[in-house]
């Protein structure tokens, strides 16, 4: 009875503090939305450095059938590449679930990519995303890792 209790007790106090941490930042959906919204601007304008500053310095990328990106440098020359084999691309993402917990979040979403490349026929990327966000000391929100894949 007395382990039951306490169980219980652990419980409710984990998820109180827990809904409370949720609770305190009701701003941050609007603001990972907005965000999403400046990073697709900076990705159909072709800017790598840009979309790299997305991330955290130390912010990790993890594509589908690439090298993990490790750090703002590395995501830079990956969008690098993307953008310099296709002359454009148009950038679509849907946020389907977003978790917050204070200064940081985790988003399940999806996006899609279509691109007309400098070779070849016109194609589209269909994928799924997770997406690990952290709110820095200016209180932007930025990309701690993001993977990703395809979906069927």
């Amino acid at each position: 009875m007395v382990k039951s209790t306490l169980l219980f007790i652990s419980l409710l106090v984990f998820t109180t503090s827990f809904s409370y941490k949720s609770s305190q930042n009701n701003e941050a959906p609007a603001e990972i939305h907005q965000t999403w919204d400046q990073f697709i601007e900076k990705w159909e304008a072709n800017d790598a450095a840009a979309c790299a500053a997305f991330y955290t310095e130390n912010g990790m990328n993890i594509p589908p059938g690439f090298e993990i990106s490790h750090g703002r440098n590395e995501i830079e020359s990956f969008y690098r590449s993307l953008f310099d084999a296709n002359h454009t691309s148009t950038y679509h993402h849907s946020i389907l679930d977003l978790n917050v917990f204070g200064d940081q979040a985790v988003e399940y979403g999806e996006f899609t990519v279509e691109w007309e490349p400098i070779e070849g026929d016109n194609w589209t990327f269909h994928a799924r995303s997770l997406t690990h966000w952290v709110k820095n000391e200016n209180g932007e929100w930025k990309i701690e890792k993001f993977i990703f894949n395809t979906s069927s």
